[in-house]
């Protein structure tokens, strides 16, 4: 599986995850995501301490998130790209896993 795939299929088995992905094959390699039980600026912090890149809030699209049922804080959202390796993968995934 491609990065953002591990991530997303890990995420939907992890309790207390809402992700919000694209269903269609076509998709920049973006996924956001909620934790019932942490504010996404939480998350965000979390990942920052680990050297984890990700952003977290409204994303410029306060609207979007009316329709998403996420407009009381946004969404984590990680990017994942060519260079992206497994151990990138396993490091975000292990923090998330330990929330």
């Amino acid at each position: 599986l491609c990065a953002l795939s591990r991530i997303e299929t890990a995420l939907r088995g992890m309790k207390g995850f809402r992700v919000l992905a694209a269903t269609t094959s076509s998709r920049v390699p973006v996924l956001s995501f909620v934790h019932e039980a942490y504010d996404p600026v939480e998350v965000g912090s979390i990942l920052a301490a680990s050297d984890i890149q990700a952003r977290s809030g409204f994303h410029c699209a306060p609207w979007a998130h009316a329709q998403l049922g996420t407009s009381n804080g946004g969404t984590v959202r990680l990017a994942t790209g060519p260079q992206t390796s497994d151990q990138d993968v396993d490091s975000v995934l292990a923090v998330l896993a330990s929330l």
